[in-house]
Formats: structure tokens, C-alpha cells, sequence
């Protein structure tokens, strides 16, 4: 199941004024899976997801959205100015990973976007640190259409996660892209699952779908799970073999370190046998 937004002013948010009173000297972050349809407007800046203000016409938004008409310009927002991702806005029909995040430094303040496909690769990012950034106090976090606004990108919206004071770095996101619950706890905001608007993450703050957004059957992410490579083990293997055969299988493959964690707990299971 997901959430679908594919109407003018159709959204779905969560208000963040519990934890944020400024977009430029606070952290946070902002993150869910996608499966995007269509576009409201072929002219205008049609929102994925982002952190507002409570009107479109308060400069105030910084967010990740799409220039103009369906397989646009994908571009990193802030009130006064926008960077263009390396790819433009994904038109395959599949699902991809979107996320936006503001390290909170004040006059040099770095907004980051990021994508990735269905597998977990990394499919287009864009970074920019601007003194023009444009401060504001966020009211909502939001995937779809700003507050008072109409123009949106149409799409499926699951797993759905918001922090702040933390913005993720892009392991941190795709550790979360990969599980269908909140992997990073502190910090966390508030999160929704793939069935409903409820807070998933404890923090009892529901969002809401508004503007006729519905949740739909039968249209829903399936979370990749990343697999280690491991060393075949002789039957009368020493521990000095197994601990050289642990140290391969991470050079093999060094992005499976920070999924270590998770692997001794689910899978890493070497039997020496006797």
C-alpha cells in the first residue's frame, strides 16, 4: 500500500514547529520512497517533498522538486535560488528513493538532494552552499504539493521519515532506504509507514493526508535488502582462517562495513564445526 497525491494541492505533511525554528541554523532531514506519475504543471515548480512555511506566497521552502512538464529539470530549491540535479526527474515508472537534508550552518549552509532507484543505486544528488539562502521558521515538513500551492510531481508515497537536528549523510539514508522501519532513532521526527498517515516513530505526530490524497492497495515499494558476499569455509577451517575470511569478504565489498551491525544480528552466522 502507499499514499497517492495526483491532484493540485494534494500533500501529504506533519507540522515541525515542535522541532524547528529555523531552516538555516538547525539540522534536519527529510526522506521516502516514490513512484512518480505525472506533473500538475507544465510551466511551474512542481514539488516532491520538502520544508515550508505556512503559504507559498511567504518566501520560505527549501525542497526537491521538478522544472515545468513531466521528465523536467529535477532541482534542489531554496526561496532564492535552485541547483539542478545530475539527472532529471526519473519517468520509468519504477520506484526511487528521494531525500533532502540541510546540515544547519548558518551562513554557509549546505542543502543536499539526493536519489536512488529501485535497487538502491544512486541515481542523481546535487549539493549547494549559499550565504543567499533564504531564512525562515519551517512549519511543515511535506511529499507533494506545498501548503496553498497546487503544483506538485503526482506520486505514490511510502515510508515516508523526517528528522530534526540531524541531517543524514547519503549512508545514512541508504541504510534507510533499505529497511521498512526508522534505522536512525535519535533525532527522528516523525515517519509513516506504506498503509497509513500514522507516526510510526513513537513521537505520536500523525501526518495528514490533505487535498484528497488516498492511501491505495497493491501499489508498494519492495525494500532491497543488501546481501554480503561470504568466503567458503573448509570444514576444518581455524579461527585464523575464519577471521582472514571475514576480512576478504568486507575488501570485497567495502560499503557492506556499515551494514555490519545489522548482519552479525541477521545473517553472519559462521559455524566451525567439530
Amino acid at each position: 500500500m502507499s499514499i497517492l497525491v495526483n491532484a493540485a494541492y494534494e500533500r501529504v505533511l506533519v507540522n515541525c514547529e515542535a522541532g524547528l525554528t529555523n531552516n538555516r541554523t538547525q539540522a534536519w532531514s527529510i526522506s521516502g520512497w516514490g513512484k512518480l506519475t505525472g506533473t500538475n504543471s507544465s510551466t511551474g515548480h512542481n514539488q516532491l517533498l520538502g520544508i515550508y512555511t505556512h503559504t507559498w506566497s511567504n518566501p520560505g521552502f527549501d525542497m526537491l522538486g521538478a522544472n515545468g512538464a513531466f521528465a523536467g529539470d529535477l532541482r534542489c530549491y531554496n526561496s532564492f535560488w535552485y541547483t539542478s540535479l545530475s539527472n532529471d526527474l526519473p519517468t520509468d515508472g519504477n520506484w526511487h528513493y528521494y531525500a533532502l537534508c540541510n546540515d544547519g550552518a548558518g551562513t554557509s549552509t549546505s542543502l543536499k538532494a539526493y536519489v536512488w532507484d529501485s535497487s538502491g543505486t544512486l541515481y542523481s544528488s546535487a549539493s549547494r552552499t549559499s550565504e543567499t539562502v533564504n531564512v525562515f521558521t519551517p512549519i511543515y515538513f511535506s511529499f507533494g504539493a506545498a501548503p496553498n500551492y497546487g503544483d506538485l510531481v503526482y506520486a505514490y508515497w511510502a515510508y515516508g521519515r523526517a528528522w530534526a537536528g540531524a541531517a543524514l549523510s547519503q549512508s545514512e539514508f541508504e541504510t534507510e532506504l533499505a529497511s521498512a522501519t526508522v534505522v536512525k532513532t535519535s533525532n527522528i521526527y516523525s515517519a509513516f509507514g506504506a498503509d497509513s498517515v500514522t507516526d510510526v516513530s513513537g513521537n505520536s505526530r500523525n501526518w495528514s493526508a490533505e487535498g484528497g490524497a488516498t492511501v491505495e492497495t497493491g501499489t508498494n515499494p519492495t525494500i532491497f535488502t543488501k546481501k554480503l558476499k561470504f568466503f567458503a569455509l573448509g570444514s576444518a577451517a581455524s579461527t585464523s582462517s575464519i577471521k582472514a575470511a571475514v576480512a576478504r569478504t568486507l575488501l570485497a565489498r567495502p560499503s557492506t562495513v556499515r551494514w555490519l551491525a545489522r548482519a552479525l544480528s541477521l545473517a553472519l552466522r559462521v559455524v566451525r564445526p567439530y
